[in-house]
């Protein structure tokens, strides 16, 4: 949506569990699955068994299972230190605050022996909230777009803390 509604051009993607043997037969790794374009291949990945089923998964059971960042969509990203700041400066410190615990639960995520995303939990918690804030969609969408990073300046401006 803020694609559309700011003419940007945001990539994106999510962690998956991934079986690390699959991911060698089919010539891929890591760093392809977390920076190319593969929303069209997902479904392939899943019938292949590249990608599992979160929910069927035993990671200390299984050392060849590991969360892999797939992105869907090339495209540019956001910086979380900014989303932090612009989070303070547009709203208030317990925003700013917010948005790096979010960030902290995102990180912490990737590290959990259960795939439970509690970033979007965490989101779709505060997205049905947005009325007790004040907030509307368009204020999401327009504080995405403050925090995406800008063509040309991908180099300078960090993505992640």
């Amino acid at each position: 949506k803020v694609n559309e509604k700011y003419h940007a051009n945001l990539g994106g993607g999510k962690p998956y569990p991934v079986d690390l043997r699959v991911m060698e037969k089919m010539g891929l790794n890591g760093e392809m699955l977390a920076h190319g374009d593969h929303e069209d291949k997902l479904d392939e990945y899943r019938k292949e068994g590249l990608i599992l089923e979160p929910y069927n998964v035993d990671f200390l059971r299984h050392s060849d299972i590991r969360f892999q960042y797939i992105r869907h969509k090339k495209g540019l990203g956001v910086s979380d230190d900014a989303a932090v700041v612009v989070g303070a400066l547009l709203y208030n410190m317990s925003v700013g605050l917010g948005v790096y615990l979010a960030d902290a639960i995102d990180t912490l995520d990737k590290f959990s022996l259960k795939f439970y995303e509690q970033d979007d939990a965490l989101a779709t918690m505060i997205e049905r909230s947005f009325k007790d804030f004040n907030l509307t969609e368009d204020d999401a969408l327009k504080f995405i777009y403050l925090v995406s990073i800008p063509e040309d300046m991908e180099d300078k401006i960090p993505d992640s803390s």
